[in-house]
């Protein structure tokens, strides 16, 4: 069972390989590789049933990461999603790095969002007093961060407002 797995593996990393090969041969920085291209080169034929295409959009996605991550430790190639989702684009390299940071900031203001929103609707009645300070303290390096990323504390709200503990 051990050696099949390996076999697909190395037969995955071969595929991406070509697949890359084919990618810095056929197109140059700032061009859009179509979706429709890069399924051919996987081979991965169309699905049919809705469960066809759930199982085939996570191949999909799969392959696209395992490429994506080859093609930029590799070459230096950087393959973002098409803003207008037609395939994903070669990153022209003056571009990189302010693409690079803007998705960076993006993820850590989702991130922080969701993290704020969990500390938000913290049930602090069922906490007893050293459960509601570490929620404080969690509440406060989050403020904390927000300034950081945004430059700015967040709006006072309940949920960044100190709690009294009741006697």
């Amino acid at each position: 069972m051990a050696e099949a797995d390996f076999e697909q593996n190395r037969s995955a990393v071969t595929l991406i390989e070509q697949v890359a090969a084919a990618i810095r041969q056929e197109f140059t920085p700032g061009d859009v590789i179509t979706n429709s291209w890069l399924r051919i080169q996987f081979g991965l034929s169309t699905p049919i049933t809705a469960q066809e295409q759930v199982i085939d959009s996570h191949a999909f996605m799969n392959l696209m990461a395992d490429l994506q991550e080859a093609l930029l430790h590799d070459s230096q190639v950087y393959l973002m999603k098409d803003r207008a989702n037609r395939g994903w684009e070669w990153v022209t390299p003056k571009e990189q790095a302010a693409r690079a940071e803007h998705y960076q900031v993006r993820k850590a203001r989702r991130a922080l969002r969701k993290g704020e929103d969990v500390l938000r609707n913290v049930d602090f009645e069922a906490l007893d007093a050293e459960q509601i300070k570490r929620v404080t303290d969690a509440q406060i390096r989050m403020a904390g961060r927000r300034k950081a990323l945004y430059g700015k504390a967040p709006r006072a709200t309940a949920a960044f407002e100190p709690k009294l503990l009741k006697d």
